[in-house]
């Protein structure tokens, strides 16, 4: 698994033309000028639907893949109760599979891969008086690994309805608020598109301040 991460930065490359290959090839867009891309629609609605849901699998393997953009694109991509449905059938499928990977992989390796990221590791620590808070906050501090948390939650086998159900209630404030802001992504200075923004910027101060004061008195 370690080995395999160290390769993350041609992995990034390969899917990042993919994905544009892709893009050109179902979507038609190689002749878009750039200030035309956030007006085009597409013409299959299940078919972008199906993109996302694929985005939010393909992420559990490449785990550089950033979880926001994913739900900033399903609200490009659909009108917004659509967004919504397609990011939460590829959210639950993307942590529950990051869990059943962990549990196969077993907490020896998983607690070896978490020691790389020193702000998930001090915030899995608190688990064990804390753990419905913890499930909450790794999906909300920002610079945590979301694939890699998922995984050791898994290989720690913590109570795994429990497990997604505060990882859903931990993400949802961004899947909504970027979910919204992607439909309103033409016009990037209207309320619509800044509300979510700042309410995002409000949850994850807090959310930091939260895991800041956590860590500091267990220190």
């Amino acid at each position: 698994m370690i080995e395999w991460i160290k390769q993350e930065k041609i992995l990034r490359i390969f899917l990042l033309v993919s994905v544009l290959l892709a893009g050109v090839y179902f979507f038609g867009v190689k002749d878009m000028e750039v200030e035309s891309i956030f007006d085009y629609r597409p013409k299959s609605y299940l078919l972008s639907a199906v993109i996302v849901v694929s985005l939010h699998v393909m992420k559990t393997f490449f785990v550089f893949l950033p979880l926001k953009a994913i739900f900033l694109l399903s609200g490009v991509l659909l009108p917004l109760p659509a967004a919504l449905a397609a990011s939460y059938v590829g959210l639950f499928a993307e942590i529950k599979l990051g869990y059943a990977i962990g549990k196969r992989y077993g907490s020896k390796r998983m607690m070896g891969l978490i020691e790389r990221y020193p702000r998930a590791k001090n915030l899995l620590e608190q688990r064990k008086n804390r753990m419905k808070q913890v499930l909450f906050l790794s999906r909300v501090v920002p610079g945590l690994p979301v694939d890699v948390v998922s995984m050791f939650f898994g290989a720690t086998r913590v109570d795994q309805q429990e497990y997604e159900r505060y990882s859903l209630l931990g993400f949802t404030p961004f899947l909504w608020s970027l979910a919204v802001m992607g439909n309103a992504a033409e016009d990037p200075l209207s309320f619509a598109f800044i509300a979510p923004l700042v309410i995002m910027a409000g949850i994850v101060a807090l959310a930091y301040l939260l895991y800041k004061r956590w860590t500091r008195i267990e220190k």
